[in-house]
């Protein structure tokens, strides 16, 4: 089952490894979703761990919808599928 963005975010937010923030990455048309920054690949896996721990199932549809940018000093890493519903 498809979690929220804000279960993204809650389950992110628990890790304490980077802030989590707002982002609308390539090919999103201005449509955001829960992002982290962060500076070195390997906390990916890091961040992983952590998920898995503690919420194993969010943590298994994360890991297969997780999105990548790198940003040169960096990296977003960001779940487009858990995106914040627009307000109409």
């Amino acid at each position: 089952m498809k979690p929220t963005a804000e279960e993204v975010r809650d389950a992110l937010e628990n890790t304490n490894i980077a802030e989590v923030k707002s982002y609308s990455g390539r090919g999103m048309y201005g449509k955001e979703c829960p992002a982290m920054d962060l500076e070195e690949i390997d906390e990916i896996a890091i961040l992983f761990v952590m998920l898995t721990r503690d919420h194993p199932n969010l943590a298994d549809w994360m890991a297969r919808n997780v999105k990548l940018d790198n940003m040169g000093t960096g990296y977003v890493v960001y779940w487009p599928r858990a995106s914040y519903e627009q307000a109409a």
